[in-house]
């Protein structure tokens, strides 16, 4: 790679990732290295985080306010539960999934570099996604610092939670007297996740996004010199780099895209997955707090409503962002992979009666490999063959949410006539 790229914006981004013991990667020079030292800050940060989730959540739910509402009914409870319990797990496992792939990170890196795709004339990795993110999650983390606040004093103030003197947060909070001290960490650890997950989804649409750029500049390739009088196939011999250089760069490059969606497969499943779910609890949370805030006379405890319902909304809306940014990663490259299929469609026709001396067919030996090399790929995104990340999956998940919201609150009407 070109010295001058040593300025990327990769290289900028990994230092960020780096420091903020996400991802231990370092770049230097078109060599991507995974420094021992970074490895153990980031193993630590995931046991911490990973800990206080085992920590808290047990006792968070009994302990909300929400939950402990008496205008809720069981249904509502049990849905809360699981809110909160897939709500939390999704968070905290960002982190150790991305650390897991940092080896296949690396790896996807050093191939990139290798064809050129790092340096300053290549996609940026601080996309118009990237700040879209970042804006959500710290929205996001500051609606869970307001509203988590008074369910994490609950917490720590719990007869149950001091009975567990062995847990580390318990005894960080003896030992300083005060429960301030768990609340900065939990809020800590809270953030921090968010931040893991920008940081992964960055990367997994930087690669995609640099795919689609090298796509584009192949096909405007072909389309300047592959003209109608197939220079490559009639000025040039097949064994030369003319023919090969863009038949070898489309393999690297399906090649790069199929170890990205391999490596990003588990990833966006359980992502996918768990955001339905969280949107098909959260909606019904929504709905009851909704109508305990038209049944709440004004006063203190109807702020306390207002407050939970602008954070259920505020979760709800990121929720959808995330997903529909994913969405539009998957559809854009189906749609990169769509047209340059069609471009190679209207490429390398010969006129049989010009080049009687090097064809028996009227298409190009070139296009037609190019052809078959593109046939054997999918640019489709499959996470774990279960569905395609496509634009359709907003509209299974809407109907799905749907669905489910209506079955809850018939059950919860059903309770209510019981």
């Amino acid at each position: 790679m070109d010295p001058k790229s040593r300025t990327c914006s990769v290289k900028v981004f990994l230092i960020i990732s780096r420091y903020l013991c996400i991802l231990p990667l370092k770049l230097d020079w078109g060599n991507v290295k995974i420094p021992i030292k970074w490895v153990i800050a980031s193993a630590t940060f995931c046991i911490i985080s990973f800990s206080i989730l085992l920590q808290l959540v047990p006792f968070f739910v009994a302990c909300s306010e929400w939950y402990k509402s008496p205008d809720n009914r069981s249904t509502d409870k049990i849905i809360f539960g699981c809110y909160i319990w897939i709500f939390f797990i999704q968070r905290y496992l960002w982190q150790p999934m991305g650390f897991l792939k940092t080896k296949k990170i690396r790896s996807l890196l050093e191939s990139m570099a290798n064809l050129g795709l790092l340096g300053k004339e290549s996609a940026s990795i601080f996309s118009p996604q990237f700040y879209i993110l970042s804006i959500g999650s710290v929205i996001n983390a500051c609606t869970m610092v307001t509203v988590i606040e008074k369910d994490l004093e609950n917490v720590f103030a719990s007869a149950d939670f001091k009975d567990w003197k062995i847990l580390p947060l318990n005894i960080l909070i003896q030992v300083t007297g005060t429960s301030i001290t768990g609340q900065i960490i939990a809020h800590w650890t809270n953030i921090h996740c968010d931040a893991a997950f920008t940081v992964f989804v960055s990367i997994f649409i930087f690669f995609h996004r640099s795919i689609r750029k090298a796509l584009g500049q192949l096909e405007f390739h072909l389309l300047r010199d592959h003209a109608v009088n197939c220079p490559y196939c009639d000025r040039k011999t097949f064994g030369r780099p003319y023919y090969k250089e863009p038949l070898t760069r489309l393999r690297q490059l399906l090649k790069i895209l199929r170890d990205v969606n391999e490596v990003a497969d588990q990833f966006i499943f359980i992502f996918v997955t768990s955001s339905i779910l969280i949107l098909i609890t959260a909606v019904h949370v929504l709905f009851v707090t909704l109508i305990r805030l038209s049944n709440v006379p004004a006063g203190e405890l109807q702020g306390v409503v207002v407050k939970q319902t602008a954070a259920m909304v505020v979760i709800v809306l990121c929720v959808i962002l995330k997903i529909v940014i994913l969405i539009e990663v998957g559809q854009d490259i189906k749609n990169a992979g769509d047209h340059f299929t069609s471009t190679l469609s209207e490429l390398g026709v010969v006129e049989m009666g010009n080049h009687p001396q090097f064809f028996g067919h009227s298409i190009c030996p070139l296009i037609k490999e190019l052809r078959q090399t593109v046939s054997l790929h999918t640019f489709e995104i499959h996470p774990s063959n279960f569905f395609s990340l496509d634009r359709k999956l907003i509209t299974t998940t809407i109907s799905t949410v749907v669905s489910f919201v209506i079955v809850f609150a018939q059950l919860r009407e059903s309770e209510r006539n019981a």
